[in-house]
């Protein structure tokens, strides 16, 4: 690969693969990181086709648009330094992973989350739960889009349940 990103489709381990054999190559030249580009960040299937994980949102969109036109601009994810992907952007060595953060958390939870959300789908709003390490946590579902952002009536409707919920465990 001659130290530079290649253009062919990469699954995740060859990203990760390269990324790593790319900071070996350049720290044992004294260099200490570099930036490389990440094309289609918006790659979710599931923002494509909402049969994959249903919920309320639009069918091909994310909370960035339309995925075919947010893969294009500069975007969230589209620069990217090789260690801050290697601890952010991939999964799979990130050690910002949920569940193992979450787990630690055992005080009452309440995660809410809008049946159209763009940003959350409903497997992942369910792992954040489940992940949860107490015994006392609730998942509350509300019409909403991403951020409770459509109208102030979904803001106040979140406003109002978290109080709610806040009210019941004092």
């Amino acid at each position: 690969m001659d130290g530079l990103m290649p253009t062919v489709p990469l699954t995740v381990d060859r990203i990760i693969d390269w990324a790593r054999a790319e900071l070996a190559r350049l720290n044992a030249a004294g260099i200490p990181d570099r930036i490389f580009p990440m094309a289609r960040c918006w790659g979710d299937l599931r923002c494509v086709d909402p049969a994959i994980d249903p919920s309320d949102r639009k069918p091909k969109g994310c909370y960035r648009g339309s995925p075919a036109t947010a893969n294009r601009p500069p975007s969230i994810g589209r620069a990217n330094m090789l260690k801050t992907w290697l601890n952010m952007g991939s999964l799979k060595t990130s050690p910002c992973q949920g569940q193992l953060h979450l787990a630690k958390h055992d005080t009452p939870a309440l995660a809410v989350r809008g049946t159209a959300e763009t940003g959350v789908c409903p497997s992942d709003a369910r792992k954040i739960f489940d992940f949860l390490g107490g015994r006392d946590k609730r998942l509350e579902l509300s019409p909403a889009a991403h951020y409770f952002g459509d109208t102030i009536e979904e803001r106040q409707n979140a406003a109002d349940l978290v109080s709610a919920w806040i009210r019941e465990k004092l």
